[in-house]
C-alpha cells in the first residue's frame, strides 16, 4: 500500500489530518469570521468618517452660510460716502458666549418710565436676507430680552417700507417689506420710529405710511405736511408724561422737507419750527424728547452744527437730545441741568460693515421720573452679519464702554454700563 503524499501539515487528502466535513467545516469558520472582520472595520471606517465630517461641518459652518448670495448687489452702510462697505458673505453662528437674560428687577428701584433708544434699524438687502434664512426674530434674538424690559423703544428707521420696489434714484436707496416687522412683534404697542432721516423716503412715502398704520406701528417725524412732520408723538406712562419728535439735518433734496402743502419731513436746517416746537410742549409735558438725524459719517466727534445744535435744544427745554447718522458711536454728554445728549448711537439693525467701529452699537437705557433724568445704562452689542450680538457680560463689550466712555468728558460708564456725570 503506497502512503500519501506527506506534506508539512498533514496529507493532501486530510490537511492537518482533520477528517474531510470538519476541513470543510473549519473553513466555513474562517471564511465567516473575515466576512465578520470586514463588516466590522467598514463601519468603524464610516463611523470615523461621519465623525471627522461633523467636527468639520461644525467649525466651518459658518463659512457655508451665505445670505449675500441671494442679492448681486453689495447694500453697504448708508449714504454716498460709503462705497467701501460691501457686506461679506454672513456668518450667523457667532463665536461669544451665550449671554444671561436680564434680570427682571433691573432698575425696578426706580420710579418712572424707562425708555430705550437705539440708532439705524432697516430690514432691507442682507440684512433681509439673513431673516428670510434663519427667521425673522433672529437680529434680535440676543437683545430682545433687554429691550422687551423697556416701557418704551426709540428707534430710527433708515428706509421706507414696502413691496412696490419703485425706489427713488440714488446711490442707496432702502425699501423694507412690511413683513420683516415680524421682527419687532414682541415690542408692539411699545415701539416708536422716527423717519426724519436720509432713506425715510426712499419710496413713496404714502406706501410707507399705508404700511406703518396698517401694522400699528406710530412714526415721527414725517407726515403729510409740515405741522404733521414735526408733531410730536405724545404719551403717559406711569405718570410721566412724554412728547417725542424727530427731525433731521441730513435730507437728500429740498422737496423731501415738508412744508404747508407738501408731504416730507421735518426738516432741522433752520432753526424753526424745531426749537419753537420743543418750547411749546416742555409746557404741556414732563419731558421733550427730540431724537435727531444729523452729524457726519464716520466722525466720532460730534462737528460744529451737532454741538451748536444740541445746545439750543437744551436751552429751548429739552430733556433727551438722541442722535444718529454718522454710523460710529459718539459721544454722551450729561449737562449739569440734568440734562443728556447721545450724538450718536451708531448702526443697529444694520450690515455688517467693514470698519469696525460702524459694527459696535449700544442701546441707551434711560429712566425718568417726573422731575428728572433717574438712571442711564448702555447695553453694548457689536452687528454680526445680521445679529445684533449683546456684549454686557464680554470683555468686547467692555471695550466699547471704555471706548465710549473715552469719548464722553462729562460722564462715566461704570462695569456694569451705569452712566454717571461728573459734575
Amino acid at each position: 500500500m503506497v502512503n500519501p503524499k506527506m506534506t508539512p501539515y498533514g496529507t493532501d487528502e486530510q490537511p492537518n489530518g482533520l477528517p474531510p466535513r470538519k476541513v470543510r467545516q473549519q473553513a466555513r469558520n474562517k471564511a465567516a469570521r473575515r466576512k465578520t472582520f470586514r463588516l466590522v472595520g467598514t463601519l468603524a471606517l464610516l463611523l470615523t468618517i461621519c465623525w471627522a465630517a461633523y467636527g468639520l461641518y461644525s467649525v466651518f459652518h459658518p463659512l457655508l452660510f451665505s445670505p449675500s448670495d441671494a442679492s448681486t448687489q453689495p447694500i453697504p452702510s448708508v449714504s454716498q460716502n460709503t462705497a467701501n462697505d460691501t457686506e461679506p458673505a454672513p456668518t450667523p453662528e457667532h463665536p461669544g458666549p451665550h449671554q444671561p437674560s436680564v434680570p427682571p428687577n433691573a432698575n425696578e428701584h426706580v420710579h418712572g418710565v424707562r425708555l430705550m433708544f437705539v440708532g439705524d434699524t432697516m430690514m432691507d438687502g442682507n440684512v433681509a436676507n439673513v431673516m428670510q434664512q434663519m427667521g425673522d426674530s433672529y437680529p434680535l434674538s440676543e437683545f430682545m430680552p433687554v429691550l422687551q424690559q423697556a416701557d418704551l423703544v426709540v428707534a430710527n428707521l433708515e428706509t421706507a417700507v414696502g413691496t412696490s420696489g419703485q425706489k427713488i434714484e440714488k446711490t442707496y436707496a432702502f425699501q423694507t417689506d412690511p413683513a420683516r416687522f415680524a421682527l419687532f412683534e414682541p415690542l408692539k404697542g411699545r415701539i416708536l420710529f422716527t423717519l426724519a432721516n436720509n432713506h425715510g423716503m426712499d419710496a413713496q412715502l404714502e406706501e410707507t405710511l399705508h404700511h406703518l398704520t396698517r401694522l400699528g406701528y406710530p412714526a415721527i417725524g414725517i407726515g403729510q405736511n409740515r405741522d404733521e412732520a414735526f408733531r410730536p408723538f405724545v404719551t403717559e406712562i406711569n405718570g410721566v408724561r412724554l412728547a417725542i419728535l424727530g427731525a433731521s439735518r441730513v435730507i437728500p433734496t429740498v422737496d423731501w422737507a415738508a412744508d404747508e402743502h407738501r408731504p416730507g419731513m421735518a426738516s432741522a436746517y433752520t432753526d424753526e419750527p424745531l426749537l419753537s416746537t420743543v418750547q411749546k410742549w416742555r409746557q404741556q409735558v414732563d419731558h421733550v424728547i427730540v431724537y435727531m438725524h444729523w452729524g457726519k459719517e464716520r466722525e466720532h466727534i460730534p462737528d460744529d452744527t451737532q454741538q451748536k445744535l444740541a445746545q439750543k435744544l437744551l436751552d429751548a427745554g429739552a430733556r433727551l437730545v438722541i442722535g444718529a447718522h454718522p454710523h460710529v458711536l459718539q459721544e454722551l454728554r450729561w449737562t449739569s441741568h440734568n440734562q443728556l445728549v447721545a450724538f450718536s448711537l451708531g448702526n443697529f439693525v444694520f450690515t455688517t460693515s467693514t470698519e469696525a467701529a460702524a459694527n459696535d452699537t449700544v442701546v441707551l437705557d434711560v429712566v425718568l421720573s417726573k422731575e428728572r433724568i433717574a438712571e442711564v445704562r448702555v447695553w453694548p452689542g457689536r452687528i454680526h452679519f445680521g445679529l445684533i450680538r449683546r456684549l454686557d457680560a464680554d470683555p468686547e463689550g467692555a471695550d466699547i464702554r471704555q471706548r465710549l466712555d473715552a469719548l464722553s468728558p462729562t460722564i462715566r460708564i461704570g462695569p456694569d454700563g451705569k452712566v454717571s456725570p461728573l459734575q
